[in-house]
C-alpha cells in the first residue's frame, strides 16, 4: 500500500505533538512494528521542534509523509532563517550540552537524513527510514462484534 500526505502546521509547540501522532498513527495502521514507529515518530518530533525553535522568519512549516513499500520518506520545510548543517551535523554533541542533540539524534534514528539549508530560503529536512512490518495490513483489521462483513449476505 501506498501512502501520502502533506500538512500545513503553524509554527508553534502545539504542532509537534500533531506531527507526532499523524506519522505514527499512518505507520501503527499499517501494521509496522513498534520500535520502526517510536524511531519515526522521535525523528519527526526533533525535526519539527527544531522549526518551533530556530526558524523565526517563518509562520508555518510543512510535513510531507509517505510511504512506499517498506520505506518510509518524511520532508520537514520551513522558509526560516537557515542555518549552516556542517555545523550541526551528525557528530555528537559534548556529553554534557543540554542543546544541539536533534540533529544527531535524528541521524541516529532514521536510515538516511539530509539537511538543506541556507539563509532566506529555509531549511528541508528529509528523512528516510527502512519499515520493518508486524503484520500485512489485511491482517490489522479487526471485526467488530455483531456486524456484517462487508459483500455479506447475511441478515
Amino acid at each position: 500500500m501506498e501512502v501520502r500526505f502533506t500538512v500545513s502546521l503553524t509554527r508553534e509547540p502545539k504542532s509537534v505533538p500533531l506531527a507526532r501522532r499523524l506519522c505514527g498513527l499512518t505507520l501503527s495502521a499499517l501494521g509496522c512494528d513498534a520500535d520502526c514507529v517510536r524511531d519515526v515518530k522521535l525523528a519527526v518530533t526533533e525535526a519539527c521542534s527544531n522549526v518551533i525553535e530556530h526558524a523565526h522568519a517563518s509562520e508555518r512549516y510543512e510535513l510531507e509523509f509517505s510511504v512506499e513499500g517498506d520505506l518510509c520518506s518524511m520532508r520537514i520545510i520551513d522558509a526560516g532563517t537557515g542555518f549552516e548543517p556542517a555545523a550541526n551535523g551528525h557528530s555528537p554533541p559534548p556529553a554534557a550540552a543540554e542543546n544541539g542533540r536533534g540533529l544527531h539524534l535524528i541521524g541516529q534514528l532514521v536510515d538516511e537524513a539530509t539537511f538543506d539549508s541556507a539563509p532566506e530560503r529555509g531549511t528541508v529536512v528529509r528523512m528516510v527510514k527502512r519499515l520493518h512490518m508486524d503484520a500485512p495490513l489485511a491482517k490489522t483489521t479487526r471485526e467488530v462484534p455483531g456486524a456484517t462483513p462487508v459483500g455479506s449476505t447475511e441478515g
